[in-house]
């Protein structure tokens, strides 16, 4: 679904279908041998529409789907600002070249600076508007290859909706 890093083994992304696994969410600063993981236990369903949620509190990161929980790790010591400042930002792909473009649509796309309530999460699920504070990507543009940021830090993004290839590039992951 996303994967934020800097292609040199710092990064945390959400893929729906971890190697043939349930939905992961994974961070980590040191490559893949260093991941803190958080697994749901199965599949999203296909053809209907899903609310995905990742939040860390603490020490605690737990993933949500459509308002329920469905993974926790206790020991997550890592967070997206030990990250710094990652260049290669992809939603709906993933950094390795060698992982599928997401075949889906995503509705809206939202990053908070703290962690939501495990009610505020069933409120958004249930249809209730998100408005991240550090990026809130909406995707209700009428035309055009720009995604604009509602969240005030004017961090637009550029749409590609129809991508051909895989990137160049080769990542260590």
């Amino acid at each position: 679904m996303f994967d934020f890093g800097t292609g040199t083994g710092d990064y945390m992304f959400l893929t729906l279908n971890a190697g043939g696994g349930p939905i992961r969410f994974a961070i980590t600063t040191t490559g893949p041998g260093g991941e803190q993981q958080i697994n749901g236990t199965g599949e999203l369903p296909i053809n209907t529409w899903s609310h995905v949620a990742v939040t860390l509190s603490g020490t605690t990161g737990t993933l949500y789907i459509n308002g329920a929980a469905v993974g926790t790790n206790a020991d997550m010591t890592l967070t997206p600002a030990d990250l710094g400042d990652t260049t290669q930002d992809w939603i709906g792909r993933s950094q390795y070249p060698a992982d599928p473009y997401l075949a889906a649509t995503v509705d809206d796309f939202q990053i908070y600076s703290s962690a939501l309530t495990a009610a505020q999460i069933g409120a958004l699920a249930a249809g209730q508007p998100g408005d991240g504070d550090v990026a809130s990507y909406k995707f209700d543009e009428a035309s055009g290859a720009t995604a604009i940021d509602s969240s005030g830090n004017g961090r637009n993004a550029t749409i590609i909706s129809t991508p051909t290839t895989r990137p160049p590039w080769t990542p260590t992951r």
